[in-house]
């Protein structure tokens, strides 16, 4: 929440917030008071692990009633779950309540600061805000007005699709985090139509108030003038002098004809809902004829023009997506990630299908961690041979040595081995006198591709052994396992291999589930590729025939940006063998064939009948070839695989 207050922390309409010592916020560190408002304060804390965070306070005392304090409340309860399924809202990481001390806070996200990024130095520390970039730069550049727009027009249908409105929308609310647009300031976030005082900002609220996401869309069609125009939203609709003239006047024209939709002073002929606004925004990202029309007078000259066709340099498809990467999509499950290494916890789970970005996202949460000065090292037990799993010891020394590389570790396991004592007890005095005992930081311990264990005699074994680590932070709190942090990355249903779950890493610890792309978040990765798919036909298309599968869909939006071909002619070739996904086809087929009894059941669903087991149910989500809660409700993935399976098995 980085707004009802300004940036040189006076408090708006003569109140005056709460004075004195910091409230207490467990696990954080209140550093300084970087905002107040009406009934509270925003903080710039400090996490025990040292990550920067944004604390929003709320007294009930600066309420005349408590009713206006527990509303304030339920609409951020209502807020944290949303708030973590779409990158263009602020996430909330906790709520807290201190009933004796009569306040509540919630936990979230920092904005960059306005010259380093997350690169925060608490002393001269100011958010970046939309509202700061206006007051530096004026006129925003096209690109950044267009990209911002689509990113805040979907974030607002998502808010309104789960029955809540923002009702305080202006560029001092909407921030940025790693350089993400999104609404904060969510103090006054309310269930849709939910009667309550004329409350927002003004220019920013419509004739008939806030409450309704036709009132929303109308403040952020006041925020795009300003962005677009660089006017203040009370000189709407007022255009600059100089529009005519600039470079880009044919795209920030159209643009301004979505606002004046927006802004609409009767509710009924604005946009209804943000999907409907996003459309129209999309439409700016393909080229476009000149309309015949200036808003800077008649006669102004206007050239064909449209947003560069690749937004960004193309790089090859395939693997983890590297850490510079401009298509990387951040996704709940990273800041889940970032929250999870900040409080420390024993065990991080990266579970997904195969090829749904594990080792991507495994990749960053550990990066975070280096950033924040945290040692880390990481596993790829794809990297291992095969003699390194014919036994649990010979399994155990290679992890030691694996450790000891690392960390730059004077003596070897070898060195320290007790054959007198079992496998399982010489690498934990290992990893605890030779690896904890002699790094003073935490430990981050990223393994990626365990599912090779699930079929090893010892694999359970070696599970039991991590969830004792995990059970030793109760039994000794200030002990070295405190220090130690499990980030597992696997695909395969556990309990099919595990038999008792109390020896199971899996069932503790945070559980980070990937999902597929949601239709926004494609939209958003085809921008980034220079939007080959034109239009909204286009992309629904694209979407219907590959869904979401993160792989699919950045291999296809490269394909179609590198071959310069049409949404008819990919999807013509999409599913042959020489096309753009014939090998990875080519690689589901060929595991199929080595199991009979997966193909029979592929080929029930191909006929229409449901999964025959659990076991199998389980199996095949976790290659990532069918989709579903239950085997009850499986069906393929996405209809590319179910074509080219039926072609293939039928």
């Amino acid at each position: 929440m980085f707004a009802r207050y300004s940036m040189n922390h006076s408090t708006p309409e003569g109140k005056t917030a709460d004075e004195g010592p910091p409230p207490a916020i467990p696990d954080h560190e209140l550093v300084r008071c970087i905002g107040r408002g009406s009934y509270g304060k925003v903080w710039l804390a400090r996490s025990v692990m040292g990550t920067f965070r944004a604390v929003k306070v709320i007294h009930r005392k600066n309420f005349a009633m408590p009713r206006p304090f527990d509303r304030e409340l339920l609409g951020i309860q209502k807020f944290e779950p949303v708030s973590r399924t779409h990158p263009g809202l602020v996430t909330v990481l906790h709520i807290g309540k201190n009933e004796p001390a009569g306040y509540f806070y919630y936990i979230m996200e920092a904005a960059d600061d306005v010259l380093t990024g997350q690169k925060i130095n608490p002393e001269i520390y100011v958010p970046k805000t939309l509202g700061t970039e206006l007051q530096s730069h004026g006129r925003l550049p096209w690109q950044d007005c267009l990209q911002i727009s689509l990113s805040l027009a979907a974030a607002l249908g998502h808010l309104h699709k789960h029955g809540l409105v923002h009702r305080d929308i202006k560029p001092s609310n909407i921030i940025f985090v790693n350089g993400q647009a999104k609404f904060a300031d969510i103090g006054l976030v309310a269930d849709i139509g939910e009667s309550a005082t004329f409350v927002g900002s003004e220019g920013y609220i419509p004739p008939e108030g806030p409450g309704k996401p036709t009132a929303d869309l109308f403040g952020l069609g006041k925020v795009l003038y300003e962005m677009s125009l660089g006017k203040c939203q009370l000189d709407f609709p007022e255009v600059p002098t100089d529009l005519a003239i600039s470079s880009d006047s044919v795209q920030r024209k159209k643009l301004f004809e979505i606002v004046l939709k927006a802004c609409e002073l009767n509710p009924r002929k604005r946009f209804q809902t943000g999907e409907e606004m996003h459309d129209q925004l999309l439409k700016l990202l393909a080229p476009e004829k000149r309309s015949g029309r200036s808003l800077g007078g008649p006669g102004a000259g206007e050239a064909d023009s449209s947003l560069p066709q690749e937004a960004f340099e193309l790089e090859s498809v395939g693997g983890a997506v590297p850490l510079s990467s401009k298509f990387y999509l951040v996704r709940p499950a990273d800041e889940e990630f970032r929250s999870a290494i900040a409080r420390g916890d024993s065990i991080v789970l990266v579970k997904g299908a195969r090829q749904m970005g594990k080792t991507s996202l495994l990749a960053r949460g550990l990066q975070l961690a280096r950033d924040e000065g945290l040692k880390v090292i990481l596993t790829d037990f794809q990297k291992l041979n095969a003699a390194d799993f014919e036994s649990l010891e010979k399994f155990f020394v290679t992890l030691g040595h694996s450790i000891a590389d690392q960390l730059d570790l004077e003596n070897l396991p070898e060195d320290k081995w007790d054959s007198r004592r079992s496998p399982n007890t010489n690498f934990e005095r290992y990893v605890q006198r030779e690896a904890l005992a002699k790094i003073t930081t935490h430990l981050v311990w990223g393994l990626d591709e365990v599912d090779r264990l699930f079929s090893c005699s010892f694999g359970s074994e070696v599970f039991g052994l991590f969830r004792s680590w995990h059970n030793n932070r109760a039994l000794d709190p200030n002990g070295p396992w405190t220090n130690l942090t499990l980030s597992i990355a696997y695909a395969t249903e556990a309990h099919l291999f595990i038999t008792d779950m109390n020896q199971s890493p899996f069932n503790v610890g945070t559980r980070l589930a990937l999902s597929d792309f949601v239709p926004e978040q494609v939209a958003e990765l085809n921008r980034r590729y220079g939007s080959p798919l034109k239009d909204k036909e286009a992309l629904d298309r694209f979407t219907k025939l590959i869904g979401g599968q993160p792989f699919l869909v950045r291999g296809g939006l490269h394909e179609l940006a590198t071959k310069k071909i049409s949404i008819a002619e990919f999807e013509a070739q999409a599913d042959s063998q020489e096309g753009v996904y014939g090998d990875h086809l080519r690689r589901i087929l060929g595991s199929l064939t080595k199991d009979a009894e997966m193909i029979e059941i592929v080929r029930g669903m191909l006929r229409g009948q449901p999964c025959a087991s659990t076991e199998s149910f389980y199996r095949l989500r976790a290659a990532g070839l069918i989709a579903g809660n239950s085997p009850g409700d499986a069906h393929f993935r996405c209809r590319l695989y179910a074509t080219y399976l039926a072609r293939h098995l039928l």
